[in-house]
Order: C-alpha cells, then sequence, then structure tokens
C-alpha cells in the first residue's frame, strides 16, 4: 500500500482532487452539499451533530472518503446491492447501532446516508460464532456477505474455503491502515492484524492486545514493601520477568487476596498460558519449528506447562482454572487482587467513580489502577518482554459473497484510521483500540484512561500472535482440554504438554504438512523481535 498520511490528504483535498461521480445515488454536488450540514471546512463526510465530530470528518483524498467513493461508483454502474449483511459478535453490535455522543448518527445511519446501500447486521454470541461461520462455508449457504470472526480463526476460515484474499481491493483503494503515522505500528503488527499466508484476508476491528494493570496502592504500600523484601530479597514493584510475577502472585496469596487474576480457565486460560511460554526463547520461543514440529512438549515446554499450574494456584483460592472472564474482572473490581494482564479495557470497566459501576460488576476499583509494561524472561542483560493477541474481533469477507467489493468497501470505511477512533470509543461494545489515532483522541482516552493510552503503544510492538493457523481450533482444543486435566490433577502438566503436541502433530498431517509449513513460514512475520535492556 503507497504512504498516504492523513497530513498528504488534507493537502490533495484542499487541491481539489477529482474523483469520479457517484449518478444513480444523486449528483456528487448535491450529496456533498446535502450531508454537510455540520462538515469542517473542505470535509465532505463523517459524523456530525456533536462537539469534536469534526475529527471523525474526511476529505476527498482520505481512504474513508475513497471507500465511498467506491462505492458510489458501482452503485452507478448498477454493480451495488441495495444490501449487504454482516456478521457481528453480539457484544460488539452496539458499535454499530447505537449513537455516540450525544447528538452524534450510528455507525449504519451514516454508511446508509453516504452510500445508499443497507447494512443488516446479524449478531453472533461469542462462544457461537466459529461454528456458526465454519457452518456457513462448509454448506455453502451464503447467509453473509462479512463474516465474523476472531483473528485466530484466519487458519481455519482460509483453509475451509470461506475467505476471499483482498489484496486486490487493497491495492485498488489504498486503506490507511498501515499508514506509519495514523495506522498501526509497523509491518509486523500488520501482518498480524490483517494477513495469513502472506494474503490479506482479514479487517482487524479490535485490540485486544494484553496490557498488565496492577493495584498501585498495594504495591506502594510500606507494610507490603517491607515483607516482601524481607521475604523475596528484592523490592516490591510491578515485575518485569515471570520469575518476579511468579513471587509477587505467591506473597499477595499469602496475605488473603487473589495474588492475580489471570485468565487460567477453559479457552481464555490458553493466553496465561502462551505468554510465558513465548518469553523462554529470545527473541522468541515458537510453537512450531520451521519444519512444521510443535515445540510445546520440549525442555521448555514442560517447564512453563508446571510453572503455569503452579500459578493458577495463588488465584481464585486454587480454583481459577474454573473461572472466566467475569469472575477475574470481578476479582479486580471487587479491590481483591493484586495484579492481572488482559485486554485493555479492565480500566474501562473498573476505574469509575463508586457510582458509575457497570451493570455487570459488583463495584468499582477507581482510582487505584495502574499499568506497567509486558513481562518477560532475563536473558543476560536483554530482557524479552512480550505481550500476545488473543481472540480481538475481526471481520473478513465471504468468499461466497455476490458483492465482496462492496463488502470490503464498508470495512475500509469502517476501519478507517479516521472512523475508527470514533467507533472504538463507544461503550455500546467492546473493540478496542489499536491505532496511532487512537491513543490520542480525546472520546478514547476518556473512556479506556490516559495512563492506559500512554503504554499501549508500546505492549503492542511486543505481542505475538497465539495460534492462527488452520487447524487452530482443534489445537487450541487438545491444549486446553489436557491443560485442563492437569490444574484438575487427573494428568501432570508434562503428560499434558505432552498429550497435546502428539494431537497437534496429527492434525499438521492431516490438514497437510507442506501447506501448514509454508503457513508456519509465513507467520513469524507477525512476530515480534524488539529486545528490551533489564531494568537496573
Amino acid at each position: 500500500m503507497s504512504k498516504i498520511t492523513r497530513r498528504k490528504a488534507l493537502k490533495a483535498g484542499s487541491a481539489g482532487l477529482a474523483l469520479t461521480a457517484a449518478a444513480g445515488i444523486a449528483p456528487k454536488y448535491f450529496i456533498h452539499r446535502a450531508s454537510a450540514a455540520g462538515l469542517a471546512s473542505g470535509m465532505v463526510g463523517g459524523p456530525t451533530g456533536f462537539e469534536g465530530c469534526e475529527r471523525y470528518q474526511y476529505d476527498e483524498g482520505n481512504a474513508a472518503h475513497r471507500a465511498i467513493e467506491g462505492v458510489r461508483k458501482l452503485k452507478a454502474e448498477g454493480k451495488a446491492p441495495e444490501s449487504i449483511t454482516m456478521a457481528c459478535l453480539d457484544g460488539a453490535v452496539g458499535h454499530f447501532t447505537k449513537a455516540h455522543p450525544a447528538g452524534a448518527p450510528t455507525v449504519t445511519d451514516l454508511w446508509e446516508r453516504e452510500t445508499g446501500v443497507k447494512l443488516n447486521i446479524v449478531g453472533v454470541p461469542l462462544d457461537d460464532v466459529y461454528a456458526k461461520m465454519i457452518q456457513d462455508i462448509t454448506t455453502q449457504a451464503g447467509a453473509y456477505d462479512l463474516y465474523a470472526g476472531l483473528v485466530n480463526f484466519y487458519g481455519d476460515f482460509w483453509d475451509a474455503g470461506g475467505l476471499r484474499a483482498l489484496d486486490d481491493y487493497v491495492a485498488k483503494y489504498d486503506p490507511d491502515w498501515d499508514d506509519p503515522e495514523v495506522g498501526v505500528a509497523n509491518e509486523q503488527v500488520f501482518n498480524l492484524l490483517y494477513k495469513y499466508d502472506d494474503k490479506v484476508v482479514g479487517l482487524s476491528f479490535d485490540g485486544d492486545f494484553y496490557t498488565w494493570f496492577h493495584r498501585k496502592d498495594l504495591f506502594a504500600d510500606p507494610n507490603h514493601k517491607k515483607v516482601f523484601g524481607d521475604r523475596y530479597g528484592y523490592e516490591l514493584k510491578p515485575p518485569s520477568t515471570w520469575d518476579q510475577a511468579d513471587d509477587v502472585a505467591e506473597y499477595f496469596h499469602s496475605t488473603g487476596i487473589d495474588g492475580h487474576t489471570e485468565y487460567m480457565g477453559k479457552v481464555w486460560g490458553l493466553a496465561t498460558w502462551f505468554k510465558r511460554y513465548i518469553t523462554m526463547e529470545s527473541p522468541n520461543m515458537y510453537l512450531f519449528d520451521l519444519e512444521g514440529n510443535p515445540l510445546i512438549d520440549s525442555e521448555a515446554g514442560i517447564e512453563v506447562a508446571e510453572k503455569h499450574i503452579q500459578y493458577g494456584k495463588y488465584s481464585g483460592d486454587g480454583a481459577s482454572y474454573t473461572w472466566s472472564w467475569f469472575e477475574t474482572f470481578g476479582s479486580m473490581a471487587g479491590g481483591t487482587s493484586a495484579m492481572m494482564d488482559c485486554p485493555p479495557n479492565l480500566a474501562k470497566f473498573t476505574d469509575l467513580p463508586a457510582d458509575e459501576s457497570v451493570s455487570w460488576l459488583p463495584t468499582t476499583i477507581g482510582g487505584k489502577l495502574d499499568v506497567h509494561m509486558p513481562i518477560g524472561r532475563q536473558f543476560g542483560n536483554d530482557l524479552v518482554r512480550r505481550s500476545c493477541l488473543y481472540g480481538s474481533a475481526c471481520m473478513g469477507v465471504s468468499s461466497q459473497s455476490d458483492h465482496p467489493e462492496v463488502s470490503y468497501l464498508f470495512t475500509q470505511w469502517a476501519s478507517s484510521t479516521t472512523l475508527y477512533p470514533w467507533l472504538s470509543a463507544n461503550p455500546a461494545g467492546y473493540m478496542d483500540p489499536f491505532q496511532a489515532t487512537n491513543f490520542k483522541d480525546p472520546l478514547i482516552r476518556e473512556a479506556y484512561k490516559p495512563y492506559v493510552m500512554d503504554i499501549l503503544p508500546e505492549t503492542i510492538k511486543r505481542a505475538a500472535p497465539t495460534l492462527r493457523l488452520a487447524g487452530t481450533q482443534a489445537m487450541h482444543q487438545a491444549l486446553d482440554e489436557n491443560l485442563q486435566k492437569a490444574f484438575a490433577g487427573i494428568i501432570t502438566p508434562k503428560e499434558a504438554v505432552q498429550d497435546a503436541a502428539k494431537e497437534w502433530r496429527r492434525i499438521i498431517r492431516k490438514r497437510g504438512e507442506t501447506k501448514m509449513v509454508d503457513a508456519i513460514v509465513a507467520d513469524r512475520k507477525a512476530w515480534p523481535t524488539i529486545i528490551d535492556k533489564m531494568p537496573t
């Protein structure tokens, strides 16, 4: 993609960049005049009606407007439908259908007003989305133009023939996702969020980059600092390594609270295991070697499994492997935990005034949270800090869609660096910020808290992808079930990763070793290489 920055776009717009008129909706002049009420000077589209709305408006040189003009041109040529249908995680539907802030249009209303194409949204529960999308793909039902999913599903959806490669549309319409000034951090993050097997197959709408939170009041408490220092021989502070995290969690658990409230239970607990695992080598401990052999049952992998099971005992009275996100967030909100590593919306839902707690949490921890850098493993003077992206809502254009170009153009428009900050800041959903424009946006900083937005860019640069290959769902299930057996004492941690690795090898063979190795090699491009120095 060419690097058209917002600064260049504004310059191009003021110079009067000529674009094709979209007869068939209305003459271009009347469209722009009709929608110009409340638009800032030089802007031709975007939301209006609230203070600061000009931040989310676009001129004729902007990626969002290129998408709108693309739809108008297709409509004028008789190639655009009356409507498209988008599957969406049900917890994120509100981003598109509820107005925010007061006075603003909804995202769907703005899209329909500017294009004349209706957007039908079908909410799908998170627990059902994989099965429902795969069912639509394999039965050729064709119910959706846009599939909902998680980044981890890219490989399975692509391998099943469900996703359309989008590289041609990317070249034609020039989105701004990888713009170095306003888009994602670097090429590694772009590969992580948008690509599979070196092809653009998905569109990111979420930034589930795991971010470390801690209770700043507990870590600053003089009594805790003295007792911890006497017991462990170094100063109590937010951990930099997993060894320190083990000590901190063990200590606070001994005081009668949850030493941590990490995800340890089914499905989501894999992220906690993964974050520790990838730091076992520098720059990364990969899940597979370049010949497709699983590495999770190596000596390092066995050590990680043993420490992961032990770590679970420092939370939830040793039963944290039964917890969902509700219990983990509840522990932090209730003031009964010392730290947590999770998507960045923890502060959005828990760092609130006491009289503003959200309905599904018992209380808030307002004013007592802070964040710290990802933790990792020490190698001499070096420190391999790693976060991960696990989950993260995305969309893909269905290979069955009769209108793939219009469907793609909706996603370019809605996920552009101009519109996405407005969409993400909406409290009616859980899609988290991840673009450079997001971190300084006033609406997002208010919702997610400045202390989170200040450190999130550095966290993202150190984030690795979890499994997202063909066969991911089956491999996740194999590892998850075996780790849960180890938590329950049915098998040892060593047996857990050995049994999981055996199943992973079977899945690789079934999927085709050559094809899988090619995908594994391409996947390395989405892994971070940044190395820090160990703090003094």
